[in-house]
């Protein structure tokens, strides 16, 4: 079984969730504006530097191809998708292995337009 953790960014900063219940989420740090949240899901999944990849992480192969984790609603899953070709694929450990964290589409949006 994974675990369940998020990341939140907040327009500034990216931090992580303290807990989750009924009555909202607990924060490490005061947020002056919870409903421009932006939440991270974390895929249960490690890059090859074993660091935990995340919802709208951007990952980076051998080759300098950027893609991006995002959710799919009509998978139900993580996939990686690739902005230049559009492809997107299922995100297991079998296609993740190899790749690594270059950023998150909030702090370096720009890195998806690094491949060559």
């Amino acid at each position: 079984m994974r675990e369940i953790k998020f990341k939140v960014w907040d327009g500034k900063r990216l931090f992580s969730y303290l807990n989750i219940s009924e009555y909202g989420v607990g924060y490490y740090e005061y947020v002056d504006s919870p409903e421009n949240l932006k939440i991270m899901q974390y895929t249960g999944l490690k890059d090859r530097n074993s660091k935990e990849i995340y919802e709208g992480d951007i990952l980076s192969d051998d080759d300098s191809v950027a893609v991006k984790v995002m959710w799919d609603d009509n998978c139900a899953c993580f996939v990686l998708t690739n902005k230049n070709t559009e492809e997107y694929f299922f995100v297991t450990e079998i296609n993740i292995d190899g790749f690594e964290i270059i950023g998150n589409i909030y702090e370096d949006g720009e890195k998806l337009c690094v491949q060559q």
